[in-house]
C-alpha cells in the first residue's frame, strides 16, 4: 500500500487519497480520468459493474482539487452565482465542499467514494 498516493494533472485537477491505497494491478492511465472541471475514477469498471468495493483500492475518501472553475463573466454577481452553483452541485454530487475560490478558479472538495465528480456547464444554474 502507498501511503499519502495523489494523481496530478497540472494546471487541471489533483485527487489525494486518504490512508494507505492499495494500486497493485490497477492501470491507473486507464481507472483515473481528470479532466478541465471533472475527476473520475472507476467510470468503465462502474458501467461494467467491476468497481471494487468501497473503501477498497482507489474506491475511497480522497480530495479532490479542480482548477480553471471559473464564472462564465468576471462580475461580482456572477462570481457570487457561480459559487452558489459550485456549492449545490458539490451537496449534490454528495461531496463536502472543502473550498471554492472563484478568483483563483480553484475547487476543493471531499469524496468518500469515487464515481465521476464535475461541473458540467449544462447544469441548472438557477439560484
Amino acid at each position: 500500500a502507498v501511503p499519502n498516493f495523489s494523481i496530478e494533472r497540472p494546471g487541471v485537477g489533483k485527487i489525494e487519497w486518504e490512508g494507505a491505497v492499495d494500486v497493485r494491478g490497477i492501470d491507473l492511465d486507464q481507472v483515473v480520468v481528470i479532466e478541465p472541471k471533472s475527476a473520475s475514477v472507476y467510470t468503465k469498471e462502474e458501467e461494467e459493474n467491476r468497481k471494487p468495493p468501497v473503501g477498497t483500492k482507489l474506491n475511497r475518501s480522497a480530495i479532490i482539487t479542480l482548477e480553471g472553475v471559473y464564472a462564465p463573466e468576471a462580475t461580482f454577481e456572477s462570481q457570487e452565482k457561480f459559487s452558489k452553483k459550485v456549492e449545490r452541485q458539490t451537496k449534490k454530487m454528495g461531496a463536502q465542499l472543502i473550498d471554492y475560490d472563484a478568483t483563483s478558479g480553484v475547487w476543493k472538495l471531499k469524496v468518500q467514494h469515487f464515481s465521476r465528480y464535475a461541473l458540467d456547464d449544462e447544469d441548472d444554474d438557477s439560484s
